[in-house]
Protein backbone atom coordinates (compact mmCIF):
# COMPACT_ATOMS: atom_id res chain seq x y z
CA UNK A 1 0.00 0.00 0.00
CA UNK A 2 0.88 3.29 -0.63
CA UNK A 3 1.51 6.13 2.36
CA UNK A 4 -1.95 6.79 2.96
CA UNK A 5 -2.55 3.17 2.56
CA UNK A 6 -5.41 3.44 0.35
CA UNK A 7 -3.71 1.92 -3.28
CA UNK A 8 -0.99 -1.12 -3.87
CA UNK A 9 2.72 -0.61 -4.17
CA UNK A 10 4.38 -1.80 -7.16
CA UNK A 11 5.24 -5.40 -6.46
CA UNK A 12 8.04 -5.39 -9.24
CA UNK A 13 10.28 -5.16 -6.52
CA UNK A 14 10.05 -8.60 -5.63
CA UNK A 15 10.69 -9.98 -8.98
CA UNK A 16 13.99 -7.74 -9.42
CA UNK A 17 15.14 -9.45 -5.97
CA UNK A 18 14.03 -13.46 -7.61
CA UNK A 19 16.20 -11.83 -10.45
CA UNK A 20 19.38 -10.85 -8.69
CA UNK A 21 19.31 -14.80 -7.31
CA UNK A 22 19.08 -15.77 -10.46
CA UNK A 23 21.69 -13.77 -11.70
CA UNK A 24 23.92 -14.81 -8.63
CA UNK A 25 23.92 -11.25 -7.35
CA UNK A 26 22.77 -12.74 -4.03
CA UNK A 27 22.28 -16.27 -3.28
CA UNK A 28 20.11 -18.06 -0.36
CA UNK A 29 21.22 -19.66 3.13
CA UNK A 30 19.03 -20.89 5.29
CA UNK A 31 16.28 -19.45 3.16
CA UNK A 32 17.22 -16.25 3.88
CA UNK A 33 19.08 -13.61 0.84
CA UNK A 34 22.82 -12.67 1.48
CA UNK A 35 25.71 -11.56 -0.52
CA UNK A 36 27.51 -13.83 -2.68
CA UNK A 37 29.50 -12.09 -4.27
CA UNK A 38 32.97 -9.71 -4.39
CA UNK A 39 32.93 -6.02 -3.04
CA UNK A 40 32.57 -4.22 -6.46
CA UNK A 41 29.47 -6.22 -7.34
CA UNK A 42 28.06 -5.53 -3.82
CA UNK A 43 28.18 -1.79 -4.13
CA UNK A 44 26.78 -2.36 -7.95
CA UNK A 45 23.70 -3.88 -5.65
CA UNK A 46 23.15 -1.49 -2.87
CA UNK A 47 23.58 1.26 -5.79
CA UNK A 48 20.56 -0.14 -7.81
CA UNK A 49 18.70 -0.62 -4.86
CA UNK A 50 19.35 3.37 -4.21
CA UNK A 51 18.50 4.19 -7.78
CA UNK A 52 15.21 2.40 -7.48
CA UNK A 53 14.26 3.29 -3.89
CA UNK A 54 13.81 0.11 -1.96
CA UNK A 55 15.54 -1.86 0.71
CA UNK A 56 17.75 -3.77 -0.06
CA UNK A 57 18.71 -4.56 3.46
CA UNK A 58 21.52 -2.21 3.30
CA UNK A 59 20.09 -0.10 6.46
CA UNK A 60 17.30 2.18 6.81
CA UNK A 61 16.05 4.14 4.06
CA UNK A 62 13.71 7.74 4.03
CA UNK A 63 11.41 5.32 1.87
CA UNK A 64 7.86 4.52 3.85
CA UNK A 65 6.00 2.19 1.37
CA UNK A 66 6.16 -1.33 2.08
CA UNK A 67 9.61 -3.55 1.58
CA UNK A 68 7.37 -6.58 -0.80
CA UNK A 69 10.72 -8.51 -0.44
CA UNK A 70 11.28 -8.72 3.27
CA UNK A 71 10.03 -12.24 3.83
CA UNK A 72 12.80 -12.91 1.66
CA UNK A 73 15.57 -10.95 3.00
CA UNK A 74 15.43 -12.38 6.32
CA UNK A 75 13.77 -9.66 7.66
CA UNK A 76 10.53 -9.72 10.34
CA UNK A 77 8.44 -6.64 8.79
CA UNK A 78 7.74 -5.02 5.76
CA UNK A 79 8.74 -1.41 7.34
CA UNK A 80 11.80 -2.33 8.97
CA UNK A 81 13.91 -0.37 6.27
CA UNK A 82 12.47 2.70 7.87
CA UNK A 83 11.24 2.45 11.03
CA UNK A 84 14.31 3.99 13.00
CA UNK A 85 12.49 7.17 11.20
CA UNK A 86 9.53 6.89 12.69
CA UNK A 87 8.78 8.51 16.10
CA UNK A 88 8.10 6.91 19.66
CA UNK A 89 4.50 6.01 20.78
CA UNK A 90 4.12 8.80 24.00
CA UNK A 91 4.76 8.11 27.49
CA UNK A 92 3.30 8.77 30.52
CA UNK A 93 4.21 10.89 33.12
CA UNK A 94 5.03 7.80 35.48
CA UNK A 95 7.15 6.14 32.75
CA UNK A 96 9.16 9.60 32.22
CA UNK A 97 9.55 9.79 36.04
CA UNK A 98 10.94 5.86 36.04
CA UNK A 99 13.46 6.57 32.75
CA UNK A 100 14.71 9.67 35.01
CA UNK A 101 14.86 7.41 38.28
CA UNK A 102 17.27 4.43 36.15
CA UNK A 103 19.35 6.91 34.49
CA UNK A 104 20.09 8.59 37.73
CA UNK A 105 20.75 5.24 39.31
CA UNK A 106 23.21 4.47 36.26
CA UNK A 107 24.70 7.45 36.72
CA UNK A 108 25.36 6.81 40.16
CA UNK A 109 26.59 3.75 39.79
CA UNK A 110 29.32 5.19 37.21
CA UNK A 111 27.53 2.99 34.48
CA UNK A 112 28.37 4.94 31.76
CA UNK A 113 31.49 5.82 32.71
CA UNK A 114 33.31 4.55 29.55
CA UNK A 115 30.67 6.40 27.44
CA UNK A 116 31.69 9.19 25.30
CA UNK A 117 31.33 12.90 26.51
CA UNK A 118 28.65 13.11 23.79
CA UNK A 119 26.73 10.44 25.11
CA UNK A 120 27.15 11.15 28.30
CA UNK A 121 25.67 14.31 27.95
CA UNK A 122 22.55 13.48 25.53
CA UNK A 123 22.30 11.17 29.69
CA UNK A 124 21.99 13.96 31.24
CA UNK A 125 20.22 15.88 28.67
CA UNK A 126 17.36 13.24 29.28
CA UNK A 127 17.83 13.19 32.68
CA UNK A 128 17.57 17.02 33.17
CA UNK A 129 14.96 17.66 30.87
CA UNK A 130 11.52 18.68 32.68
CA UNK A 131 8.79 16.40 32.04
CA UNK A 132 6.15 17.88 29.44
CA UNK A 133 3.36 19.69 30.54
CA UNK A 134 0.92 17.59 28.09
CA UNK A 135 2.41 14.23 29.42
CA UNK A 136 -0.16 11.85 29.75
CA UNK A 137 -1.29 10.76 33.21
CA UNK A 138 -1.97 6.87 33.56
CA UNK A 139 -1.66 4.23 31.44
CA UNK A 140 -0.19 4.70 27.88
CA UNK A 141 -1.10 1.50 25.59
CA UNK A 142 1.78 1.72 22.68
CA UNK A 143 -0.31 -0.38 20.28
CA UNK A 144 -2.96 2.47 20.84
CA UNK A 145 -0.66 4.78 18.86
CA UNK A 146 0.99 2.35 16.27
CA UNK A 147 4.08 1.49 18.19
CA UNK A 148 5.84 -1.61 16.54
CA UNK A 149 5.53 -4.51 19.37
CA UNK A 150 9.33 -5.12 18.22
CA UNK A 151 11.30 -2.06 17.06
CA UNK A 152 8.84 0.31 19.52
CA UNK A 153 8.65 2.75 16.77
CA UNK A 154 5.22 3.83 15.39
CA UNK A 155 4.72 1.43 12.74
CA UNK A 156 4.30 3.41 8.88
CA UNK A 157 1.71 0.98 8.27
CA UNK A 158 -0.19 2.13 11.45
CA UNK A 159 -2.50 1.28 14.45
CA UNK A 160 -4.32 -1.63 12.54
CA UNK A 161 -0.58 -2.92 11.40
CA UNK A 162 0.52 -2.83 14.66
CA UNK A 163 -1.94 -4.45 16.27
CA UNK A 164 -1.57 -7.59 13.74
CA UNK A 165 2.19 -7.94 14.10
CA UNK A 166 1.33 -7.64 18.16
CA UNK A 167 -1.33 -10.38 17.56
CA UNK A 168 1.04 -12.67 15.31
CA UNK A 169 4.15 -12.02 18.14
CA UNK A 170 1.38 -13.58 20.60
CA UNK A 171 1.14 -16.74 18.17
CA UNK A 172 4.73 -16.98 17.68
CA UNK A 173 5.21 -17.16 21.29
CA UNK A 174 2.86 -19.67 21.80
CA UNK A 175 3.88 -21.70 19.05
CA UNK A 176 7.83 -21.43 20.33
CA UNK A 177 7.32 -21.75 24.32
CA UNK A 178 4.36 -24.55 23.89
Amino acid sequence: MDDDNDKPVDVLEMGWFHSLVETGFIGKKDGKLQCIVDTFDLLFVIYLCNDRDISGSVGYIPDFRPNMAFAEQGLVCPWEHCIEFMPLPPRSKQQIVEHKKHLQEMFDKDAYAHKTPEDIAFLRGMLEDPIPEDAIDGDVDPLEYGGCPIFGHCCPGGVLQAKLCAEQEKVDDEETSG
